[in-house]
């Protein structure tokens, strides 16, 4: 009960991808910890909770969970009994004790490089489909996968070469403004060619309409691609190319952060967007040059 109205308030609340996560994670530990897990909370079950997500047999396919996944993990059950603490206090709950943590802190994450054009080139000629597409679209606006996942043709204007990033589609508070952006000319003739122009741009094949990370891994493998600028963030990985070869352009880094979403600091509240050579720096993407995909282990793309 506690669990499910947590989980609705949430959505509320937080971003559908979040969610979703906290939905995943507490119904895994709702199997471990049997009925009524949340008036049972202790510091002692958050304890053996861990050793149980550490645990190597517990993982997806046998495969240990890394310290950050577990730490999320924690973390949602922390947040759902923080929460039911509250709500009890006001009279709706009873029976829950009162709020622990195992107080693990976040796993820095380590220097990653960027991807050239040319390596995402490599990854998208080794996707098919919905996915494909995908990648095209997040190679060339630098969008986060699940406003890419999104994107709906009602927010395209192919004539005017520009595109809308609604308020909900955003993570960060500068994301949640909403925004328009220039389409790069290389995105205004994919999206000409697709040959369809309602629902969603991306026509993800899931009910949830959602990227898994590890078939976006296995393009990057197909491809040959180093893993140093993939590997842990495969999708991320798009994101950071983006901005990163832009700005080897020459790019004005203000209007990169715009375009992805970032906050630009006190000048956002002088600058607007119409200040900026946004128009000039998506002319910087280049067009895709595909190839076809090696074998994984036959080439490195660097």
């Amino acid at each position: 009960m506690i669990l499910t109205d947590f989980v609705a308030d949430c959505a509320r609340r937080l971003a559908p991808a979040t969610v979703r996560r906290y939905a995943q994670f507490l119904e895994l530990f709702r199997r471990w910890a049997g009925e009524a897990p949340a008036e049972r909370l202790s510091y002692q079950w958050l304890s053996d909770y861990h050793l149980h997500l550490c645990a190597p047999e517990t993982g997806r396919h046998l495969h240990r969970r890394g310290p950050e996944t577990v730490r999320k993990h924690l973390e949602s059950i922390e947040v759902l009994w923080k929460w039911a603490w509250q709500r009890q206090a006001r009279g709706d709950y009873v029976g829950v004790p009162q709020p622990d943590s195992l107080g693990l802190t976040r796993t820095p994450a380590p220097h990653q490089l960027a991807p050239t054009w040319s390596q995402m080139d490599a990854a998208i000629g080794a996707a098919t489909g919905w996915q494909r597409d995908l990648y095209v679209v997040l190679r060339s606006t630098g969008l986060r996968v699940q406003q890419a996942l999104g994107l709906r043709w009602e927010d395209v204007d192919l004539d005017a070469a520009r595109l809308r990033i609604r308020p909900e589609l955003g993570k960060s508070p500068q994301e949640k403004r909403g925004r328009w952006v220039p389409i790069a000319p290389v995105l205004v003739a994919e999206l000409a060619a697709w040959g369809r122009r309602e629902g969603f741009v991306v026509r993800c094949e899931r009910d949830r309409r959602v990227a898994r990370a590890r078939d976006a891994a296995r393009a990057w493998k197909r491809a040959g691609v180093d893993p140093a600028v993939w590997q842990g963030s495969p999708h991320h990985a798009f994101r950071a190319g983006f901005a990163s070869s832009l700005k080897r352009l020459g790019a004005d880094t203000e209007a990169v952060e715009f375009l992805v979403g970032h906050s630009r600091g006190i000048r956002e509240h002088y600058v607007g967007p119409d200040a900026l050579p946004l128009v000039e720096v998506v002319a910087l993407v280049p067009s895709l040059h595909l190839a076809v995909a090696q074998a994984p282990g036959l080439a490195i793309v660097k």
